[in-house]
């Protein structure tokens, strides 16, 4: 452990740097018996950290060794895609264009124009060129937004279910304010007829499904969003079958 810190508003979450550059950080809840870790890795090296507060919030602050981009001083933020090292430019007037992106030069970046996806852009002399104009651009280090579940064991007469085999029917995701991610490698319809050709699918929080995913040892669920997109999930539901050995 190289550096550690305490979030309090709205989550409680301690934070650890460990000496590989990476974070593993605890989410705390006793009251709802929530004690669980989760780790974060980037682009470069965390070096240390800090929280701050900022309107109420607890704001994580970061040294960040980026490699050939130096060290840089970044900061969390609730709000726009979640990208690392994230730069935002508003432009006066619609454009392909985009300046002042100096802080990434030389890294493969995620771009979100005007809240759509746009295919990746790796800033030179500080700028880009997008495809469509726009005039909110949001650019940063894409990651991968990751949960998987423990494996799961339903039991069986003579005790463990661990040496059965096992099915998920379907899996259910409540997701709250979210792109909807894939689920065991399968996407659900992501485009619906009321969304005009040319806009993104609206962040939803609906019940989304997926279903016949084969069997497995475990019945992990494993749910992935590699793309600049929100994922908060409220809740994971399924229907699980097992083999009858």
């Amino acid at each position: 452990v190289l550096d550690f810190a305490w979030a309090e508003d709205p989550i409680s979450l301690f934070w650890i740097v460990l000496t590989d550059g990476t974070m593993a950080c605890m989410t705390y809840n006793r009251p709802m018996n929530i004690v669980g870790w989760h780790k974060h890795d980037t682009q470069g090296k965390i070096k240390s950290i800090a929280v701050g507060n900022k309107n109420g919030e607890s704001r994580l602050i970061a040294l960040v060794d980026r490699g050939s981009g130096g060290l840089k001083l970044e900061v969390s933020a609730s709000t726009g895609a979640p990208v690392d090292s994230r730069v935002t430019v508003v432009l006066d007037t619609p454009g392909v264009t985009v300046t002042g992106l100096d802080s990434l030069d030389g890294f493969d970046c995620q771009v979100v124009a005007d809240g759509a996806v746009h295919p990746n852009r790796t800033p030179v002399g500080g700028e880009i060129t997008l495809q469509l104009a726009a005039t909110v651009v949001e650019v940063g280090l894409g990651y991968s937004k990751q949960i998987s579940t423990l494996p799961f064991d339903k039991g069986s007469q003579k005790g463990s279910g661990r040496s059965h085999t096992k099915r998920y029917k379907d899996i259910y995701l409540k997701l709250v304010d979210s792109a909807i991610p894939f689920i065991n490698g399968q996407i659900p319809p992501i485009r619906h007829p009321v969304t005009p050709m040319g806009e993104r699918e609206p962040n939803t929080a609906v019940l989304v499904k997926v279903f016949n995913l084969g069997w497995t040892d475990d019945a992990i669920v494993d749910i992935v969003q590699d793309g600049p997109l929100n994922l908060k999930i409220a809740g994971i539901y399924g229907e699980v079958s097992q083999d009858s050995i």
